[in-house]
């Protein structure tokens, strides 16, 4: 039956080797309906046409970030972390979330994303429910990582871990790629099932009346989960917010926000001409969304289009097939689009070199933590600085002791 399975969708592999019951049984569990979507993106990618878009109205200028803000104050605030990547860039075969990437205390990047959700639930007086959506491939080293540090201060009852389905790749003849050694070759779906992940906790959050999540990537050490300005729009009339940065470079390689066919959503730039990369195509998608919890719930069931993409696995390109987030934004029936500052929210780990390093963002840090020290202290360093998270979420105790230090 499986053999038969497989030669209907053109895949050769009895031909190739011997199969274990351990493969067998990961053949077997492959969702086949969306395996022939893959196999068609496959085709639609190598023959597709650029598309017709337009760009975005102009955005007004970064607004403001200060907490304390009186548009969070008595709000029932939740947070998703897209944490199920598999840190294939940075060459590193721990997941992303737990690399130490703070200059001196060598904290991971969930750890300070878990002292942010902490700080704010200090400055605000409440407890932010955090949940992180993990692969079958990082679950249980973030799980481990949560437990073994006492989940950094946070109430453990109010972390949930979500674990994510897999995709397989594809070679370049659209076959499955089967090793004796390593079993099928595959690798998380996407964030873009984040919602569906998920929707055990957003349900639950619905019951204990959480009105709005913020959800971020968890490779983004700048990233603030509780901005201002993102998060307010959702409590007067909007259902989805989205940050976006402007564009340093034409080549870049991220997202960027446009319309299409009457909708606001995100392009790739490997879906623009040079030309249209070079010109008013200008507000980059850094992955920082929010919405309400009804949007949320809504998108626990919303179809999306399966992207593809040519990536590299042992040394060998192959086809990788992932759901995006931002396809989620036609959904939306009134989404704002939120322009925030680059130097102070967006400096990612993504790569093992050049501006998207480990390096590159604690030098980030750095600077943002000495811009923030003479913010709340009046003095300058040469030193490097590593500042608690609640430098950024400030008690009035916490102000009075940074005056007095």
């Amino acid at each position: 039956m499986l053999k038969k399975l497989l030669e209907s969708h053109g895949q050769n592999i009895y031909k190739k080797l011997p199969l274990s019951k351990e493969i067998t049984k990961e053949l077997e569990e492959i969702n086949w309906d969306i395996f022939a979507k893959q196999l068609c993106a496959v085709k639609e990618h190598t023959s597709k046409t650029k598309q017709a878009v337009s760009p975005l109205n102009p955005l007004t200028e970064p607004l403001s970030h200060t907490h304390p803000s009186p548009a969070l104050r008595n709000k029932n605030i939740g947070c998703l972390i897209m944490a199920g990547g598999q840190a294939t860039r940075l060459k590193m075969d721990t997941p992303k979330g737990i690399i130490p990437v703070s200059p001196l205390r060598h904290k991971s990047l969930l750890q300070i994303i878990a002292e942010r959700v902490l700080a704010f639930s200090d400055c605000y007086e409440t407890t932010v429910p955090l949940a992180i959506m993990t692969s079958t491939f990082s679950k249980q080293a973030i799980v481990d990582h949560f437990t073994e540090n006492n989940f950094f201060g946070l109430p453990p009852e109010r972390v949930f871990f979500c674990a994510q389905e897999s995709l397989p790749f594809l070679d370049m003849d659209s076959q499955l790629i089967i090793d004796s050694a390593n079993g099928l070759a595959q690798g998380p779906n996407g964030n873009g099932m984040l919602f569906s992940t998920c929707s055990k906790v957003l349900q639950k959050w619905a019951q204990e009346q959480i009105e709005v999540v913020s959800i971020i990537q968890v490779d983004n050490p700048l990233i603030d989960p509780f901005h201002p300005a993102v998060l307010s729009p959702l409590f007067s009339g909007h259902d989805l917010t989205a940050a976006a940065i402007e564009r340093n470079d034409p080549h870049e390689k991220v997202g960027i926000f446009v319309k299409k066919e009457g909708h606001t959503t995100v392009l790739e730039y490997s879906e623009f001409t040079p030309e249209q990369l070079s010109s008013a195509f200008k507000w980059a998608n850094i992955s920082f969304f929010a919405s309400t919890i009804d949007f949320a719930l809504k998108a626990t069931t919303h179809t999306l289009p399966l992207h593809i993409a040519k990536k590299k696995f042992q040394g060998e390109d192959v086809w990788k097939a992932e759901y995006f987030i931002f396809d989620h934004l036609p959904l939306a029936q009134n989404p704002v689009i939120v322009p925030v500052d680059r130097s102070l929210f967006f400096s990612p780990v993504k790569n093992k070199d050049g501006n998207c390093s480990i390096e590159t963002a604690q030098k980030a840090m750095i600077e943002r933590d000495k811009n923030r020290l003479q913010e709340l202290t009046g003095t300058s360093t040469s030193e490097i600085v590593e500042l608690p998270q609640q430098a950024y979420y400030p008690t009035d105790t916490f102000v009075e002791k940074s005056k007095d230090s």
